[in-house]
């Protein structure tokens, strides 16, 4: 039998290459965990010629140049959940879909080969 002192413990990624249209959720256990696991998530996209998008509450600058250290920041737009989902905290489904299709059409012409979205919507789902 395992015992609790044997167990792992802190942060554990294992990244699963995505297909299109292929979402994935995770748990995180604060606001400085989400751009740990969004930097692999992201330079896969990169690598599959992917134009990048991460989104945050509040995009924290620091976050965002640990991200330039990894990407190419011609190749990543870095939006706020309010620019993306609405400001009154509910998904308003039609400003997503045309803020995202919009990206897409861009990338799309730029010679991308679709998007990839790396979105913290912890604030879409902390109160009732």
């Amino acid at each position: 039998m395992t015992k609790v002192q044997d167990r792992n413990r802190g942060v554990r990624f294992e990244f699963l290459r995505m297909r299109p249209h292929d979402h994935m959720g995770c748990a995180i256990g604060g606001a400085g965990e989400f751009p740990v696991l969004a930097a692999p998530f992201l330079a896969e996209g990169a690598a599959l010629g992917e134009f990048l998008m991460y989104v945050a509450q509040e995009p924290d600058p620091a976050d965002v140049s640990r991200l330039d250290d990894l990407l190419d920041p011609d190749t990543l737009l870095v939006m706020s959940t309010a620019e993306v989902y609405g400001s009154t905290g509910v998904v308003d489904p039609a400003r997503q879909r045309e803020t995202y299709a919009g990206v897409l059409t861009e990338a799309l012409a730029a010679g991308f080969t679709g998007i990839r979205v790396a979105a913290d919507c912890t604030p879409l789902v902390s109160d009732e």
